[in-house]
């Protein structure tokens, strides 16, 4: 029921796709399946995610402490700012995502991006941040050799053919 179709802005570079993500978030929020998780992930399909090395960073002792309390908890993935390949709620976050939703609507219009979208969505809300420097590694964060898929990253970034993606989650191992 949603129009798949993104305009590129042409002084960004960058698509236009918040309606289409929270068309999304919508249908993932009402099927209710993230209340029994701990947190929610959305990966692009150009990426590599690494689900165990996420599961060793949400064990810090802060990022447990305050995940599930209060207005909970997301995860910003780049110094940047929020970037879209990775992108990572406490359920605690998605219950007040999910709750207050409408007061997110003025954002939507004034955020065409969908990354930069949550991040102010859930600065509105109140939903705590925690910079992981780990989370992502791509080219506009400054990770410039992502593509060499090494160190401990939970997300590498972009790889739009099928054998070079195949190529870096072989370079990681068994993680």
């Amino acid at each position: 029921d949603t129009d798949l179709h993104c305009k590129m802005n042409k002084i960004t570079l960058t698509i236009e796709n918040t309606n289409i993500f929270r068309a999304v978030w919508r249908k993932v929020l009402d099927r209710m399946v993230w209340m029994d998780y701990e947190w929610t992930v959305k990966a692009d399909l150009d990426s590599v995610f690494v689900p165990n090395r996420l599961l060793h960073y949400v064990q810090e002792p802060w990022i447990l402490n305050h995940a599930q309390v209060g207005t909970g908890l997301w995860l910003n993935n780049c110094w940047r700012g929020l970037h879209g390949p990775i992108e990572v709620l406490s359920r605690q976050a998605m219950q007040i995502y999910n709750d207050r939703w409408l007061q997110c609507e003025a954002v939507a219009e004034a955020k065409p991006q969908e990354d930069v979208y949550l991040q102010e969505c859930m600065q509105t809300l109140g939903i705590w941040k925690s910079d992981m420097k780990h989370l992502l590694a791509e080219d506009h964060c400054d990770h410039h050799d992502f593509w060499k898929c090494e160190g401990n990253f939970v997300a590498y970034h972009p790889f739009k053919e099928e054998k070079k993606w195949m190529e870096c989650r072989n370079n990681l191992g068994d993680d």
